[in-house]
């Protein structure tokens, strides 16, 4: 059985695009406000000469979320500073109330919006035998194994096929195996043995690809859920997850 997540949102990042971290702002480094003037993304300061400014920073973005996790990809817009901006700027506009619970269990840093997450079995041969509960984005993957009801599925022998970020290899029981690509350093060149893992896992992979790609090819699944429709989520992922088990086999 390969394991492999999924969200309800197909939204992809381009390629040097960048992202308020604002809970709730939708401003990214390509988008033109009222004024006709594109929203400039600022990084929040990391030299130590202003560590003073970094610290107010990171306070004023904690009182609206919490769970920031500051890195060098961590960018504030304009919309959020008074006045012109300079080297001693400070962001002090936000929402004037704080993300609600719901919204930040759904809050998914990779996708940048509010989106659901779900995990889903797939055979060798392409077949989806497993369809975990929907979770918010803002659920790792290894919080989803380990408290839906993958692991009990599990049977003697089997082997999990999985990305590296896939962390659950502890979770797993005793007698059964994961087989993710191995960890090669890119100093030295592969192995016979590390590289026909390799080429084994890669052709694996393409086939849970291609199922993913089908189930996304459903539009529901493609355009934003209205909070109306919330509670139907979970019968729209799992009837277009069974619908394609009705199409012809991935592989003959």
């Amino acid at each position: 059985m390969n394991a492999a997540s999924s969200t309800m949102s197909t939204k992809k990042k381009s390629t040097g695009k960048k992202y308020c971290c604002v809970p709730g702002c939708s401003h990214t480094s390509d988008k033109i406000g009222p004024d006709g003037i594109k929203f400039i993304l600022h990084r929040i300061p990391m030299s130590e000469k202003k560590a003073h400014i970094k610290k107010l920073w990171i306070q004023r973005l904690k009182n609206v979320r919490a769970n920031l996790i500051v890195n060098d990809s961590t960018r504030v817009c304009s919309a959020h500073f008074d006045g012109p901006f300079t080297h001693e700027s400070i962001p002090t506009i936000f929402p004037s109330k704080p993300m609600k619970k719901a919204q930040w269990m759904t809050w998914s840093e990779y996708k940048h919006s509010n989106t659901f997450k779900v995990l889903i079995g797939v055979t060798p041969s392409g077949m989806v035998t497993f369809i975990s509960r929907l979770w918010g984005g803002n659920v790792s993957d290894r919080h989803i194994v380990q408290h839906d009801e993958f692991l009990p599925k599990l049977s003697k022998g089997d082997v999990i096929m999985a990305n590296k970020g896939f962390t659950v290899e502890d979770l797993l029981p005793a007698n059964v195996g994961l087989n993710m690509p191995p960890r090669v350093s890119t100093k030295k060149q592969m192995s016979h043995l590390e590289f026909f893992k390799t080429n084994s896992i890669a052709s694996a992979r393409i086939v849970v690809e291609m199922k993913m790609e089908q189930i996304k090819n459903y539009n529901i699944l493609n355009s934003r859920l209205p909070i109306s429709e919330a509670h139907l989520s979970e019968q729209m992922i799992f009837i277009c997850a069974a619908f394609t088990n009705l199409l012809p086999p991935l592989l003959k």
